[in-house]
């Protein structure tokens, strides 16, 4: 039996965006991680990938609360439904971690 591992990217929009992307619509198993990209880089993502490949992160752990809060304003101002921003938000990690 052959044992898929998941993985989570943390992406900035770089020279090498276009590989990560391309990489996360064809693994099923590939995530990609929101806490660098801009609001820019974050619609632009969502409008490449969909909700199902993207998870929040914060970027800062239990740090600076400013950042996360920059971080939290960037999902709510995505031009989405709730319910893809939800996914983004919590719901994917939650199914990454504990399966369907």
């Amino acid at each position: 039996m052959t044992m898929i591992h998941p993985c989570i990217l943390k992406i900035y929009m770089s020279k090498n965006c276009p590989k990560i992307i391309d990489a996360a619509k064809e693994l099923p198993n590939f995530y990609v991680c929101l806490s660098g990209p801009t609001q820019w880089g974050i619609q632009a993502l969502y409008n490449t990938l969909g909700p199902e490949k993207l998870m929040f992160g914060s970027d800062s752990g239990i740090g600076n609360a400013a950042i996360t809060t920059a971080y939290l304003r960037r999902i709510d101002r995505l031009k989405a439904p709730q319910e893809h921003k939800d996914m983004i938000l919590g719901l994917n990690a939650k199914r990454f971690l504990f399966g369907d």
